[in-house]
């Protein structure tokens, strides 16, 4: 596959990737983040390609870009910044956003790809490169965090 075949991948995936990445991680690392997972897959891109699902090997790169990323830039700041600091989980688009940001990393990436991606559970786990019994548990807790949270029912059924 070619040059033609990769630019039409980006114009399909970028928008979803970059959106998943900003839900799971917060704003400041996922366009930098994205961008480098796409120059990666371009390097790479003859081999991905062929890949049943180029587009989480793309997600997968840029979750762990992003995460290092950020966690890079709090380890540089200093500790008088870090105890009064907001967190990126106070993103002022709503309610629900503000709530996934206070998950743990993996559930909030498992909420993320289960309900804005619409991904299986086997490639949510995939994605986070755990088993999806694992991935059904980051879940199941996220789920019942945001219940919480957001002050609903849950429904304990199942």
């Amino acid at each position: 596959m070619g040059d033609q075949e990769f630019e039409h991948f980006v114009q399909g995936q970028y928008a979803g990737v970059v959106r998943t990445v900003v839900l799971a991680t917060g704003r400041e690392d996922a366009e930098d983040a994205v961008q480098e997972a796409f120059g990666r897959l371009f390097v790479r891109w003859s081999k991905v390609s062929r890949y049943e699902r180029p587009d989480l090997w793309v997600r997968t790169v840029a979750l762990r870009l992003a995460r290092r990323s950020r966690s890079r830039r709090l380890r540089e700041r200093p500790l008088s910044e870090l105890a009064g600091a907001q967190s990126y989980c106070s993103i002022p688009d709503g309610g629900l956003r503000i709530a996934i940001g206070t998950l743990s990393k993996a559930q909030r990436v498992a909420i993320v790809l289960r309900y804005y991606e619409d991904f299986s559970l086997d490639e949510i786990a995939s994605v986070m490169q755990c088993k999806p019994s694992t991935a059904r548990v980051h879940l199941h807790r996220g789920r019942r965090r945001l219940a919480e949270i957001m002050n609903l029912e849950v429904d304990h059924v199942g």
